[in-house]
């Protein structure tokens, strides 16, 4: 019984690599769709509509276990703001190419890049600091970042894929 040897293609299975590889080891920019900037300018809506009424003090009447809920419920809308953001911490290729578009583009990710330090932030206050007195660094720090998403919010509505 004799085997037989198949000879491999060597230059074609090279050749085949050679294509593919560039576009792999590329770091990809995601063309972004006005669809995409409609869902990201709905997740900082919801963060935003999370976040009403914001006060980082007890309300009147309010527990202690009541607080504490309304609290984690505004570190949890902010969580999943952060989360659902990350994609445009890297900028998209842009078919309007702009320079007003571009620098939205550019603020955008400036918000998206430092809204996880202002949650760890706040995080850090409810966690180690006194969160409730009159001068309230909890609601300071709570305000930072709902500034954060609505400019976030102002400027996805000023942005064109």
């Amino acid at each position: 019984m004799t085997i037989k040897r198949y000879a491999m293609p060597y230059p074609l299975v090279l050749a085949g690599f050679l294509f593919i590889l560039p576009g792999v080891a590329a770091p990809r920019t995601t063309q972004i769709t006005q669809w995409r900037i409609n869902e990201f300018a709905a997740y900082c809506l919801d963060a935003r509509l999370a976040l009403k009424g914001l006060k980082g003090e007890p309300l009147p009447g309010e527990t202690p276990a009541e607080y504490r809920r309304r609290v984690s419920s505004y570190l949890t809308a902010l969580h999943e703001l952060c989360k659902r953001l990350t994609p445009l911490r890297t900028l998209p290729s842009l078919k309007d190419q702009s320079p007003s578009n571009d620098l939205v583009w550019n603020r955008i990710r400036a918000h998206t890049m430092r809204l996880p330090a202002e949650l760890a932030a706040v995080e850090h206050v409810w966690h180690n600091g006194t969160p409730i007195g009159p001068p309230s660094a909890l609601g300071s720090k709570l305000l930072t970042a709902l500034d954060t998403v609505m400019a976030l919010l102002n400027d996805l509505r000023n942005a064109r894929p």
